[in-house]
């Protein structure tokens, strides 16, 4: 996806079930340095030097030449996202599947960059969890990044349920803690084969 217009914003939603393609939408957005309307360039706040608009696609800054970081910050709304679908990045792997637990849509990857990172959360319409506070520094995308304080899983786990609002799920453990893939109910016959000799012990057979 591209930003050819830096007055424009994209939106990132779920028609129908959240389960969906992400369906994209165009609004206005706010603009947030003087003027950039029809802009081309975006220039420095601290030089005036101009820097090419496509440098700065998915919110994406730069370090100018003077050392001012410069960019434009694109509010990516999700609100529309029900219920909340998360990206954690590599920091937050155990975090990732307590929020599995909890059956929420939970992407995570142990070797992402950033910039991956960014792209495949406003693609899917997910809200990045991180602990890396330069993140929304040098990717302003405004309240699609949460950046967490805390160390331990259960309190990072506070933190999100807090700042976004997380409801409380009606049911545990319905999505696979290691791969976030939906489970389909199967019958004992049909996993026989799979399932280990001690957890058929511990069931009777």
């Amino acid at each position: 996806m591209t930003l050819s217009n830096p007055n424009r914003v994209w939106v990132l939603t779920t028609p129908g079930s959240w389960r969906g393609q992400c369906r994209i939408a165009r609004m206005n957005c706010e603009r947030v340095v003087n003027d950039w309307s029809d802009a081309m360039a975006i220039p420095c706040p601290r030089c005036g030097r101009q820097y090419d608009v496509t440098l700065f696609q998915f919110g994406r800054t730069i370090h100018c030449t003077c050392g001012e970081r410069v960019g434009r910050t694109i509010e990516y709304r999700l609100e529309d996202v029900e219920p909340p679908r998360f990206i954690c990045d590599v920091m937050l792997g155990r975090l990732a599947r307590w929020l599995r637990v909890l059956d929420y849509d939970t992407a995570y990857e142990s070797n992402i960059e950033d910039a991956d990172l960014v792209r495949r959360a406003l693609d899917e319409g997910r809200s990045i969890l991180t602990r890396d506070q330069r993140l929304p520094e040098e990717w302003r995308i405004g309240k699609a990044c949460v950046v967490l304080v805390a160390e331990e899983p259960m309190a990072q786990l506070t933190e999100v349920v807090q700042s976004i609002g997380l409801k409380q799920p009606r049911r545990l453990f319905r999505r696979c803690l290691e791969c976030n893939v939906p489970l389909e109910v199967a019958s004992a016959e049909e996993v026989s084969e799979r399932v280990p000799e001690r957890v058929k012990d511990l069931l009777g057979g």
